[in-house]
């Protein structure tokens, strides 16, 4: 299932391309408007425009476009800028399936909305965090955000809510034929179906169209799924919206492949896997590449087929996509392998799919367990409560009868089996007590051990960052101030002697000399410690710092901040997270091969959030574990010193990005 990212083009923008031309013909319209008009007079909202138009077509200038806007919006302090920036983004990492830059755009929105009580921004982190826990199949936290955001939006009651109704009545169509209850999925989607029609929106309708076919091909209703997913393609190509396409042609051959209609998809397999290497949509890439090994099958050119979906394992797994489709392509190579006569292959590839079998079926059982053991709990007491009055009905008969014997009797059993759970209860106990004690010794013992580390570790960087001071005033007050004076005695000692030419030479050679020890010396402290990070504080001491990077060097660092102020992160918090950020720029500079960097902070609720990101060439992050160096584990030591945590991601073709979390500044 894919996610419904588009959310922000409905509620900031009215633009439709309605052809390659036209969004082009847009594109350069909007870019006259950022030439004629002063920074200082510019709409970001005009760059964020730019951005939405090239993000199905050049998700890199996209990307440049968005993050444009969002430093304009920062220097005019302009805060509806800074939540078109965040809804931009999160739309940007969404469409990418990069679900963790997704959740942080998202989260950093909801909490913006809520400061800025803005429930429709609100509504929209929810709708979009609920899609990204839906893609990674937390279907609990999916639906809670689908329906936080559809409440706010019902209360709202406008036609722009009624839109964006229509998508999450969608999502949740899509969410239901997932989970397997067709009834629910219905339902929601002829809701979602109501609001698209009475709002005459497109790509809504198209994403519903999307579900219904799915569910339809469940059923193996392959004629009415062909229907409506060549009316969900009519609806992609009237918007140029290549991702619809893509989804579109990808259900369209799907139902023509299960009427044995083999012959005519080979063109539309040919503008499938165009469309979704032009928006970078690998899992769809993957799939043309599986349904050509499907035809070749069919046809018994077993080697083509054999190739054609070794080729689609091997998009998913340099993307890391692990979904159904993955499970299908093995079946698919397990049954090559058995025609072509390769059984050794074929119990190969037929274990990988039984095992991925296993993990899908081991999932539903799992959830279906669960079902069951909730009603077994409601059985249960019911069973008792009839138990309890069929007991209650014998006593009483019995006492009619029997009444003096059987009190005695009950008596002496009810002592007995007083005496009996007493003692077995008070065996119990102690042996819990023995245990919770044992374990309270063993949690408090490693918590002295974590303390008695941190505490060494605290020393350490206290003493470091004490010992830089130290160092950099002594070579800044004291030898740079010796040099100084020297080269002003040596300034007076050639005012009075008579020097030949070379002895002038020289001599000025070595003044010159004497000049770049100074400076040297005053660049050293400087790093040592940095006189804006001492005066100032972190925020204007990280501005600082890229400036002076990207004066002198061909990486361009750009620099973002919000809700930060100087006096908010005390020195002992400003002095590690400055050196963290240091070597982390450090280590793009020198082994990244990058052309920008971000850094960027975000401070809320006194918690840290830092993130370092590249375009480099990114390397294998298992590899940080072994590395002979010792700047990776420095790091590390400088996040458990501030109590937070570190999360690397690296991509070849995406380049490195470092979150860090520091939950609570006050140290």
């Amino acid at each position: 299932m894919r996610l419904l990212f588009c959310i922000s083009f409905f509620v900031l923008f009215s633009i439709t391309a309605n052809g390659q031309e036209q969004w082009v013909r847009e594109v350069d319209s909007l870019k006259a408007v950022v030439r004629q008009t002063t920074e200082s007079k510019l709409n970001p909202e005009v760059y964020f425009a730019i951005a939405y138009l090239y993000r199905m077509n050049n998700p890199d200038s996209s990307l440049m476009y968005n993050r444009k806007g969002g430093l304009l919006s920062e220097k005019n302090n302009d805060t509806s800028g800074t939540v078109s920036y965040l809804i931009q983004m999160s739309g940007h990492y969404g469409m990418l399936s990069n679900h963790d830059s997704c959740l942080f755009y998202c989260e950093a929105l909801a909490a913006l909305s809520r400061k800025m009580d803005k429930p429709f921004n609100l509504a929209i982190a929810y709708s979009n965090m609920a899609s990204v826990y839906s893609e990674i199949e937390n279907p609990e936290k999916a639906l809670k955000y689908y329906q936080l955001a559809i409440d706010i939006y019902e209360k709202l009651n406008n036609n722009l809510n009624n839109e964006n109704l229509a998508i999450n009545y969608g999502n949740l169509l899509s969410m239901y034929v997932e989970l397997e209850q067709p009834e629910k999925a219905f339902t929601f989607g002829m809701k979602a179906l109501a609001f698209c029609e009475r709002t005459n929106q497109l790509m809504p309708k198209a994403l519903v169209l999307a579900n219904l076919s799915a569910l339809l091909q469940g059923a193996n209703k392959y004629d009415s799924a062909l229907l409506l997913s060549r009316e969900q393609y009519a609806i992609g190509r009237k918007l140029n919206d290549k991702f619809t396409q893509v989804n579109a042609l990808g259900s369209i051959v799907n139902s023509l492949l299960q009427k044995d209609r083999d012959n005519e998809v080979k063109a539309l397999l040919d503008t499938m896997q165009q469309f979704a290497m032009d928006v970078q949509f690998f899992e769809g890439l993957a799939i043309a590449h599986h349904y050509r090994a499907i035809i070749a099958f069919n046809q018994k050119d077993y080697a083509t087929a054999n190739n054609f979906a070794l080729s689609a394992l091997k998009i998913l797994d340099s993307q890391k996509i692990h979904t159904a489709t993955e499970r299908d392509i093995y079946s698919t190579l397990s049954e090559i392998q058995l025609a072509d006569g390769n059984l050794l292959k074929f119990r190969h590839f037929k274990r990988i799919f039984d095992s991925l079998q296993k993990i899908y079926f081991s999932n539903k059982i799992l959830k279906y367990n669960q079902q069951l053991q909730t009603e077994y709990e409601v059985n249960k007491k019911q069973s008792e409560i009839d138990s309890l009055t069929r007991d209650k009905k014998i006593q009483a008969l019995t006492m009619q009868h029997q009444r003096q014997t059987n009190i005695i009797l009950g008596g002496m059993i009810l002592f007995l089996l007083l005496i009996s759970f007493l003692a077995y209860r008070n065996y119990r106990q102690k042996n819990q007590l023995l245990k919770s004690d044992d374990a309270l010794k063993k949690q408090r013992i490693s918590e002295l051990e974590k303390e008695k580390q941190l505490l060494a570790v605290q020393s350490v960087f206290q003493g470091q960052e004490e010992e830089r001071k130290r160092m950099a005033t002594d070579l800044h007050d004291g030898l740079a101030g010796i040099l100084l004076s020297t080269k002003y005695s040596f300034g007076n000692v050639k005012d009075n002697l008579v020097l030949s030419e070379d002895s002038s030479n020289a001599f000025e050679k070595s003044m010159a000399m004497i000049d770049m020890s100074i400076h040297e010396l005053r660049r050293v402290a400087h790093n040592l410690m940095p006189e804006a990070l001492v005066k100032f504080g972190l925020d204007t001491a990280l501005n600082d710092f890229c400036i002076n990077i990207n004066n002198n060097s061909k990486v361009l660092f750009t620099y973002q901040s919000f809700n930060m102020n100087d006096e908010k992160v005390p020195k002992n918090v400003a002095g590690p997270v400055y050196r963290m950020i240091q070597e982390l720029s450090n280590n793009i500079l020198k082994h990244a091969q990058a052309t920008t960097a971000l850094i960027q902070l975000i401070f809320e609720n006194n918690a840290l959030s830092i993130t370092v990101e590249d375009n480099g060439k990114g390397f294998e992050v298992n590899s940080l574990k072994g590395a002979p160096g010792i700047g990776y584990s420095i790091l590390q030591s400088r996040v458990t010193y501030l109590k937070g945590t570190i999360d690397v991601h690296s991509d070849s073709a995406k380049g490195t990005s470092v979150s860090i979390n520091i939950p609570d500044i006050s140290l």
